[in-house]
């Protein structure tokens, strides 16, 4: 049955969408005629569509938050394995993507992508689709544009993350406590759950294994830092010109990045001043693909947010003004988010080369953790692994998702 779909998604993929070239050598790519190149249609499927070729099963789930936001959550596990008789492990695990992407950033990866091997080990995996990227940009009674991207991470973590574990625990066939795996910015959200709701994440929230989390952000080298300090000035122009959204157009991306190697190296070259410069690390089959994993929406307003936490030093809500935080959380001044009030395992891994998760903001992060709930920091060992490379690297699959898949499993026994 599985052949059987994989052929039609791969027979009607050329004829929707020019399909993307990927070569095993960046230089081929202005040659792309070669038998070092090939045609990647995955490029162009959805995530359910690329777990299918792999040979698992996949179920999207819609996912109503309560505020109304209408979620895709991805539901991925090893039926034929299952089926053979195949032990599933009870605990189910979550993974969220960065900031402007969605469930499709982790599982570009094919083979090496920590979803399929999470598949393999026997893991229910639910991918995430917070709100307002593609999979996600539904509501159930707002149609004004505007209000729609009225959201930052607060409400991601707020309302997306129980709405999702929720949903999780509720379809989980068997006993267990999902795991949450998040990249960048899906940590702030899983960070504000714990903190604001500790007694319900004991119930629904197993632990947190974090890559690269954008929690505190002063220190940051990168790029970002600078344009983050005009961001606020912006918004109100934003909100009226574009609606509150901010959109990095795929189509665009594929054509201008992707087709000839001096497209690959000056787009990546300007990524490089967001997240760090690894260029030994570059896989050129995926550079195209991580490229293209970026092209998402998000909300100006989360932009807006990250500012603030640049320019405070802190980890705290949204400043909304002294008025609208008053109404909001009964003060003045935003309220700050407590790591301390976390009851569950976090586990935090770091790039030593990433620009935009900094060694000092991730160690601010694990020493007000409760000691009980300290789970390990890591510091990947390769010295100029960056912020990208936790999808692309060609060292990430032993320097990263081998420990973290020992990490997970350590957290699921008990044993964290």
């Amino acid at each position: 049955m599985y052949v059987n779909i994989v052929c039609v998604l791969l027979l009607f993929a050329p004829f929707g969408v020019k399909a993307l070239k990927v070569c095993d050598n960046l230089w081929l790519y202005d040659h792309p005629n070669t038998e070092h190149c090939h045609n990647y249609y995955q490029a162009n499927l959805t995530t359910e569509q690329i777990i299918t070729t792999w040979g698992f099963f996949s179920v999207t789930h819609l996912v109503i938050t309560e505020d109304g936001y209408a979620l895709k959550l991805i539901q991925a596990w090893d039926l034929n394995g299952q089926r053979a008789g195949k032990k599933m492990l009870p605990d189910p695990v979550v993974v969220g993507h960065g900031h402007m992407q969605d469930s499709n950033s982790m599982v570009f990866q094919g083979d090496m992508s920590i979803v399929q091997q999470l598949i393999k080990q026997g893991y229910y995996v639910w991918l995430v689709n917070f709100r307002g990227n593609s999979y996600s940009a539904a509501h159930m009674t707002i149609r004004d544009k505007t209000k729609f991207y009225d959201f930052s991470f607060d409400e991601m973590g707020m309302y997306d993350m129980p709405a999702v574990l929720k949903t999780v625990k509720r379809l989980t066939k068997t006993s267990g406590t999902p795991v949450f795996l998040g990249y960048g910015m899906s940590n702030a959200a899983a960070f504000i759950y714990a903190i604001t709701k500790p007694q319900e994440a004991q119930k629904y929230l197993k632990g947190i294994v974090a890559w690269a989390p954008l929690i505190y952000v002063s220190n940051m080298k990168s790029l970002v830092w600078f344009a983050l300090q005009f961001v606020p000035y912006f918004e109100s122009l934003w909100k009226e010109t574009f609606h509150g959204e901010v959109k990095v157009s795929y189509d665009m991306v594929q054509k201008f990045c992707t087709q000839y190697t001096f497209q690959l190296f000056i787009c990546n070259f300007f990524r490089m001043f967001i997240g760090g410069d690894n260029i030994q690390q570059i896989n050129p089959e995926l550079l195209p693909l991580g490229l293209l994993s970026h092209a998402e929406r998000s909300s100006y307003k989360t932009l807006v947010h990250y500012a603030q936490l640049v320019q405070t030093g802190k980890f705290q809500a949204m400043d909304l003004g002294s008025k609208k935080n008053n109404i909001t959380y009964g003060q003045t001044t935003p309220m700050q988010y407590n790591i301390s009030a976390i009851n569950v395992p976090v586990a935090i891994y770091y790039g030593p080369n990433d620009w935009l998760t900094d060694s000092v903001d991730v160690q601010q992060i694990y020493s007000e953790l409760n000691p009980k709930v300290r789970c390990g920091l890591y510091r990947i060992n390769y010295d100029k692994f960056s912020h990208t490379d936790f999808q692309e690297a060609k060292v990430a699959d032993p320097l990263l998702y081998k420990p973290t898949l020992d990490k997970i499993a350590q957290i699921c026994t008990n044993k964290c």
